[in-house]
Parts: structure tokens; C-alpha cells; sequence
């Protein structure tokens, strides 16, 4: 086919104003993404924007299986609260308010 150019999970973006560190979430333009490498500013990076990933989660949810899961950019970690938060995917394992991570499947939602 002659105008493929990729499978989609990932993508090159420029790096924001606090730049990226490896493996840490951040939100560029409207996509959640999992930075491949560590950037400053304006510098080019890879990221993955689909996939299963753990990921940080707020202390005291608890979601079930395959719920939706959001981003608050305020603290930094997924939560089942939908206001003011942006939908990124679903959540891969049943969440514990004591664990602080949690599998989640980011499925490219903008």
C-alpha cells in the first residue's frame, strides 16, 4: 500500500516547555503519551500512545476491571473521576486503594 506509514502506537513529537523524562506521562497537544527517552524542550522524541502500561493512579480509587480511566494533569495519575480529567483508556486489573499503580490500557483517546 503506498501510503502507509505506520502501525499507530507510536509517534515523533517535539518535546513541551518542561520537556519529557523516559516513561513519564504527559499530555502534547490533546494525547496522553509515554515518552520513550528523556528530552528537553523542543527536542524530537519517540512515544507510545497505545498499550498496556503501569502508571500511577490516585491513592484512594479503587476501579473495576476494564472501567474507564483518566488523567488528571493537576496530580499526575489516572482516576475514575471523569470531571475535569481526560479519558485515556481503561483499566487492565481491579485497582487497590493501597497500591499506587495500576495497569491501564491507553487507547489514543483525544
Amino acid at each position: 500500500m503506498k501510503n502507509f506509514i505506520a502501525p499507530g502506537h507510536t509517534l515523533t513529537l517535539m518535546a513541551p516547555s518542561d520537556g519529557v523524562e523516559a516513561g513519564v506521562p504527559v499530555v502534547v497537544g490533546s494525547l496522553l503519551v509515554i515518552p520513550k527517552q528523556t528530552t528537553d524542550e523542543g527536542g524530537e522524541f519517540t512515544a507510545e500512545y497505545r498499550g498496556i502500561f503501569k502508571i500511577a493512579k490516585a491513592a484512594d480509587d479503587t476501579p473495576a476491571q476494564l472501567a474507564k480511566a483518566y488523567w488528571n494533569s493537576t496530580d499526575s495519575e489516572l482516576t475514575t473521576t471523569a470531571t475535569d480529567n481526560k479519558l485515556v483508556g481503561l483499566f487492565t486489573q481491579v485497582g487497590i486503594a493501597t497500591e499506587t499503580n495500576i495497569e491501564v490500557l491507553l487507547t489514543g483517546e483525544f
